[in-house]
């Protein structure tokens, strides 16, 4: 074993009590100072919480905080779980909403192809066939020939508000304030379980805001306490999770709120947006005739915030 890591487990710990709830986390002091100058600060810097060997943070939320332990422990942290929202069937994408885009007919005569779909394969990263394979090799267990390719599409599966079309990815600039780069390598071996974040959404109903806010969140923590690599790997998080998702006009609130909060909690920059807003922005930009159906984001427009001009330069300057 690593002598610097030795020196960790010989270290001690400290407890912080986060939120209005004063949840405890007992965190081991030489990993804290490692990642955090503030916050090693708070432990040494003769302060009645360093003699004590208690801190108290209220402003932040016990979730974003655990976060922060699951990430000094093991480099990366677990994603917050989608909810599920009950939506009615006209919401679900077909309908009204559709009749107002004048590529809808165009797109609706092709087959969606849902039966066709290839998935990387979680363990050798190939390729999988999802859908015809699978349903051949079911209808010949029972017995009856396989279904034609238009019945192998899911009947419950709703009509999109919008023409799907080939995601486009929302990248990482290098910054100034740090390096800021697409998809920051997590270790391949990790002391305890981190939850994976989940896939694609698949219907208006699916509420992917807990997923957006828990990247945000740990962002700004990052950025109070001055962990670059967190406030990286957060907004290459958040990144991921929007380039898998499909924006329902319904889904348009979650969006603009995702971008007030980030906005909000984000200094305006002297040059260059912040890496956390440029997420936001190219998102918005790549996904505006949906977003502008909601009277959320137009009132996000309206606004005298900078959040219009950032928009509006990343539609005049596309990646």
């Amino acid at each position: 074993m690593s002598s610097s890591n030795i020196e960790i487990f010989r270290s001690g710990t400290f407890n912080f009590d986060i939120g209005p709830s004063r949840t405890r986390f007992t965190l081991h002091k030489k990993l804290v100072s490692r990642h955090s100058e503030p916050l090693d600060r708070l432990m040494h810097g003769g302060f009645k919480e360093s003699q004590l060997g208690v801190g108290t943070i209220d402003d932040i939320e016990p979730e974003t905080f655990a976060r922060f332990a699951e990430y000094i422990y093991s480099g990366d942290y677990s994603v917050a779980e989608p909810l599920k929202n009950d939506v009615e069937e006209e919401d679900q994408g077909s309908g009204t909403d559709e009749e107002a885009w004048t590529w809808k007919s165009a797109r609706r005569k092709k087959p969606r192809g849902l039966a066709q779909l290839s998935l990387p394969s979680p363990d050798r990263g190939e390729a999988v066939e999802v859908g015809s394979e699978a349903e051949e090799a079911s209808a010949q267990l029972e017995g009856q020939p396989p279904d034609s390719p238009t019945d192998s599409i899911p009947p419950e599966a709703p009509e999109p508000d919008m023409p799907f079309s080939p995601v486009r990815s929302v990248s990482l600039r290098s910054s100034s304030s740090g390096d800021y780069r697409h998809g920051p390598v997590s270790p391949q071996h990790v002391p305890f379980q981190i939850d994976p974040a989940p896939g694609p959404n698949k219907s208006a109903s699916d509420d992917y805001s807990p997923i957006f806010m828990c990247h945000a969140q740990v962002y700004v923590f990052a950025q109070e306490f001055i962990i670059p690599d967190l406030r990286t790997l957060a907004a290459s998080k958040l990144s991921d999770s929007l380039n898998l998702f499909h924006c329902y006009s319904r889904r348009a609130g979650d969006i603009t709120r995702l971008i007030r909060h980030v906005y909000t909690n984000t200094p305006d920059p002297e040059s260059a947006p912040s890496p956390l807003r440029e997420v936001v922005v190219r998102y918005a930009a790549n996904n505006f005739k949906v977003l502008i159906s909601s009277t959320e984001f137009e009132d996000l427009l309206a606004g005298k915030g900078s959040f219009a001009p950032d928009e509006f330069a990343s539609a005049e300057n596309p990646m």
